[in-house]
């Protein structure tokens, strides 16, 4: 039988702890316009295409490559769609890679914080539940940009001023934008 010191037990409740506050919103849809109008449909290019063409059939694709990886993984294994509505399996698999990420990280940070200091249990537990940490890897779809206002993917005012649809402009006192 295994036996934990109380230090190797608090690192223990801390990643559990991680993966706790990060379940709820694993499961769900979180930034929906993004997994709808891009993650899903660059997986079935990959699927499709193969994965180094997808650049090339998509001028907008801004993710680094190693996500085109994880999109080619989880669709190799979950079809993005069936029958017009996007598979909860596929949501989980592609988000499930950012929070193991977020939690191996939280460990390095464990292991690097020297032992005798409070901050080796301050910090990897402030990282388990920062809420900015977890908004990025499996929000909500209410945390989302642009979200709620009518924003639509492929704004042709974005694209021509080089912002993310939805974005405000930079001059926030500014009149309405217009192209």
């Amino acid at each position: 039988m295994v036996r934990l010191n109380k230090h190797e037990w608090l690192f223990i409740a801390i990643i559990l702890m991680a993966f706790a506050v990060r379940y709820y919103d694993l499961t769900h849809a979180g930034y929906t316009g993004d997994m709808l109008y891009f993650n899903a449909p660059w997986a079935q290019d990959i699927q499709g295409l193969g994965l180094f063409n997808v650049y090339t059939s998509w001028l907008n694709i801004n993710y680094p490559p190693l996500f085109l990886f994880i999109l080619a993984f989880t669709s190799w294994i979950v079809p993005p769609f069936f029958d017009n509505s996007m598979i909860l399996e596929f949501v989980i698999l592609t988000k499930l890679f950012s929070v193991l990420a977020e939690v191996v990280l939280i460990g390095a940070v464990y292991f690097w914080i020297p032992k005798h200091t409070r901050l080796k249990w301050i910090v990897p537990l402030l990282l388990a539940v920062h809420p900015g940490m977890i908004a990025t890897t499996a929000s909500s779809p209410a945390r989302a940009i642009g979200q709620g206002r009518g924003a639509t993917p492929h704004s042709s005012c974005d694209r021509v001023r080089g912002r993310p649809a939805g974005w405000p402009s930079r001059n926030l006192r500014a009149s309405p934008r217009r192209c």
